[in-house]
């Protein structure tokens, strides 16, 4: 401690001198971020004094002096909202941390006086070390709020004016340092995966990029205390939505790209800046007409959080309102939002520790370590995942394609209940997704995993609700003939989600590395196409015996099978698909078929047509002959049937 003082004591005459004190400051935040060296608190925050006297952005050092302060505050927090009990490595008599609030007053005085006039004298030259000094100040008042409205000596303490906090947030919602905060901060909102970026996709350096989304953090922080203003609150969600909506609109559709990994730590600080608007958001609710909108900005955020983002998780599943959508009469959602709170949760003794110590890291908790991972008190056990995240692209449509067991706890009738509610759950909110705010998720992936549904037990697949949805969301992906889609590739992202989900891309991986003499990139073409074809086969293998069993007498399971007899599935599919079904291939005849439905779905599955006349492409012998033989010894199909008329 003696060093820190003394490197901190000294008046630095060049940018190495700075640098080390900097870093001095990193390392006694770190200290106390662990509850220790909080004996010599006062020392620190008497040196800090000339340092945070003068706010101004050309104050390099003031920025780091005041997280100093917002971490003491933390910490202090952490010491008076746990009943009473400390931290081990904080002595019983020493009250130096819940006392800091007091010693800390001036300083958060002259910042909340400081913060809105900085603000209005921001000009774009210096809007950057503007933005880095407005970021320190917010955290350090927002940290101050929280430790105050859990102070035990509130007599004693000077509170931080409601109305000081309210001309703050006033300030920053009058400057443009919030909406280019946004920008940055939610820039990368809506994504499905961290594969459509790279590190170099940036149009700001690495340093600019984070102070912006530690400015977010911290605003939404502060704003949080006045969630119920009429006045604030209005008009900070007509700031969210309005960057959220042109977010939406300027990522567009889903880019096919091999992006490079992006580094973690820039994931989350792009993870966080992104949760604590969605905080913010459910905390005033967003009414009707948004919830669409955030709910995919939700999914997508879930979708993109790695391990040691389990509090957030957490936090979004366990917001009710996020995830209603109408007509949920039987609480579907809820059982939806249940099943993933108790993988995060109880699923296991690992996972509760690392939910636990997640909750930690982002709520300021007592910590025995600032990594991302817990300190787990057992060994990791081969035959259960230790980390629920990440959950990845495509989790809520992951859901469809889960398996089924008839769940020995609860017995097979509850078993089957609670399926059919996460089910339902599931295909209502991507529904309600699909239809105002799609994710940005290939067609063929959807597909493929909507198909799914096929070869859940009977007692699900007859549900009118889990039907209905899913007869209304194959429309919207393939029946909608006035959406424009490349049939090619949405068959293609379809095989190859069927691969990547498949036992084979499993065993793939573990046999990758037997290599063959030949050319190393032409055998891995082959043997990935190969393995495509066959994980496909298994697939349809599969859904053709549902079919037989009992799907043959719902329509969306005959819609599901027409769709292999589209022309760009492998031939081997589409004969496999035909004698399977041989003896039932009335069946994929749909009753009371409107004339439009029906000729749609013929053409989707048609390639060959007249060259001289409209320069197609004549379908393959193979595929001709698959036809021939199927209607020869097809014996219960008349002309009005679907087989023979796609057939002739």
């Amino acid at each position: 401690m003696p060093h820190l003082q003394g490197i901190l004591c000294l008046q630095t005459d060049n940018e190495d001198e700075l640098e080390v004190q900097m870093w001095s400051l990193a390392l006694l935040r770190i200290l106390v971020r662990y509850g220790l060296a909080t004996e010599h608190v006062q020392s620190f925050i008497s040196i800090a004094a000339p340092h945070v006297a003068v706010q101004k952005p050309q104050n390099t050092i003031c920025v780091h002096f005041l997280s100093f302060f917002a971490d003491l505050c933390d910490a202090s927090n952490v010491i008076q909202s746990q009943s009473g009990s400390q931290l081990s490595s904080i002595p019983e008599q020493d009250n130096s941390l819940p006392m800091s609030a007091v010693w800390l007053s001036s300083s958060v005085k002259s910042c909340a006086t400081s913060l809105p006039a900085l603000l209005r004298d921001c000009s774009s030259d210096d809007r950057d070390s503007v933005l880095k000094m407005a970021s320190s100040q917010l955290r350090f008042l927002s940290s101050f709020a929280t430790a105050a409205k859990q102070s035990t000596t509130t007599a004693s303490i000077p509170i931080l004016s409601k109305e000081s906090c309210r001309s703050v947030i006033e300030g920053v919602l009058e400057s443009d340092l919030l909406k280019h905060a946004l920008e940055t901060s939610l820039g990368w909102s809506y994504r499905a995966s961290w594969l459509e970026v790279d590190d170099e996709s940036r149009a700001i350096s690495l340093e600019n990029e984070a102070i912006a989304c530690a400015f977010v953090i911290s605003f939404m922080d502060l704003a949080a205390n006045f969630a119920t203003d009429n006045e604030i609150a209005p008009k900070l969600l007509t700031a969210v939505l309005s960057v959220l909506n042109n977010v939406k609109s300027q990522n567009g559709e889903l880019a096919h790209t091999n992006g490079n990994s992006v580094h973690v730590a820039r994931q989350s600080w792009f993870v966080e800046a992104e949760y604590s608007v969605l905080k913010y958001l459910s905390d005033i609710g967003a009414g009707e007409n948004g919830r669409s909108h955030i709910l995919a900005f939700a999914v997508s955020l879930v979708g993109r959080m790695n391990v040691g983002h389990e509090a957030l998780a957490y936090f979004v599943f366990g917001q009710q309102d996020l995830f209603r959508v109408g007509g949920d009469q039987d609480g579907c959602t809820d059982i939806f939002r249940s099943l993933f709170l108790g993988e995060l949760s109880v699923a296991s003794r690992d996972r509760k520790e690392q939910l636990e110590h997640s909750d930690k890291l982002f709520n300021k908790g007592p910590l025995n370590s600032l990594r991302c991972t817990a300190d787990f008190s057992t060994a990791a056990n081969a035959r259960q995942e230790r980390f629920f995240l990440p959950v990845g692209t495509t989790w809520l449509w992951n859901v469809l394609s889960s398996t089924i067991t008839s769940g020995e706890a609860y017995g097979e009738d509850q078993g089957i209940k609670n399926a059919t509610g996460i089910v339902t759950g599931a295909l209502s909110l991507l529904v309600q997704l699909e239809a105002l705010c799609p994710l940005q998720v290939n067609t063929g992936t959807k597909l493929y995993h909507l198909c799914n549904v096929c070869l859940f037990p009977e007692e699900i697949l007859r549900d009118d609700t889990i039907a209905a949805s899913l007869s209304l969301l194959f429309s919207q992906l393939h029946g909608d003939p006035c959406k424009e889609t490349n049939d090619s590739v949405v068959v293609r992202d379809f095989i190859q989600e069927c691969f990547q989900h498949s036992r084979l891309s499993r065993a793939k991986k573990t046999t990758e590395d037997e290599a063959t003499d030949t050319d190393p990139s032409l055998a891995a073409e082959k043997l990935l196409l190969d393995d495509e074809v066959g994980a496909l086969d298994d697939f349809v293998g599969d859904l053709c015996e549902s079919f037989i069993e009992y799907g043959g007498q719902y329509v969306i399971c005959a819609k599901f099978m027409r769709f292999f007899f589209r022309h760009d599935f492998p031939t081997k599919i589409t004969k496999s698909v035909a004698e399977k079904l041989l003896p039932i291939l009335n069946l994929l005849s749909v009753e009371d078929e409107t004339r439009d439905s029906l000729q749609l779905s013929l053409l989707q599955s048609m390639k060959g047509g007249l060259p001289s006349m409209d320069s197609s492409s004549r379908d393959s012998s193979a595929l001709l002959d698959i036809f021939a033989a199927s209607l020869k010894k097809a014996n219960k199909l008349n002309r009005q049937d679907y087989f023979y008329m796609l057939s002739i």
